[in-house]
């Protein structure tokens, strides 16, 4: 069995979420589904979590530096973390997208994505961030996006160990879902 990595990549230039897209497929070998990634736009950074090292190579001369290590997060039950997690705040009906979300709908998005996930917020702030554009089946979408941070605690360590490696929620491999975590001492 392979152990999973996570990869910083730094652009020469600012790139976008449709271009991150393609790069990941590129250096995956067109395989995605388990590579969640969160893109820094404005700053040309973007970190990813796959199963395989990515073949940053690929990317040719763009890329200005990429680092690449094994990533076996241990995590325990009970234990309290600080976390990010870019996500798709939606809401859907027959598959397509309705509109996003209320104000007063947060909390309960909030503790169903941490849920999911294996966890559960302490102290968590929900943060509307601008609509990301990108390029679907040639057809151009836009994304409603918001950062959640904060404290968490974890309730399933299995379940969040797996959340931390394949992402969390709607569209991961364009950018949502990656949660990152800091120890909180």
């Amino acid at each position: 069995m392979t152990t999973p990595v996570i990869t910083q990549l730094h652009y020469h230039h600012a790139v976008d979420l449709s271009q991150a897209h393609e790069d990941m497929v590129r250096m995956l070998d067109g395989h995605p589904s388990r590579a969640p990634f969160r893109l820094d736009e404005a700053g040309g950074r973007m970190t990813m979590v796959s199963a395989v090292p990515p073949n940053v190579r690929r990317l040719g001369a763009r890329v200005a530096d990429a680092r690449t290590k094994p990533y076996a997060p241990r995590v325990k039950g009970g234990e309290e973390l600080l976390f990010q997690v870019r996500v798709w705040p939606g809401k859907r009906h027959n598959g397509r997208f309705l509109r996003a979300l209320s104000q007063e709908e947060e909390p309960s998005f909030i503790e169903r994505t941490l849920g999911n996930a294996g966890a559960h917020g302490v102290d968590v702030t929900f943060t509307w961030e601008p609509a990301l554009r990108a390029v679907h089946h040639g057809r151009p979408i836009t994304l409603v996006s918001a950062d959640l941070a904060g404290r968490l605690r974890v309730t399933d360590a299995t379940r969040f160990r797996q959340a931390l490696l394949e992402g969390t929620g709607r569209h991961r491999t364009f950018g949502f879902g990656l949660i990152l975590i800091q120890r909180t001492d």
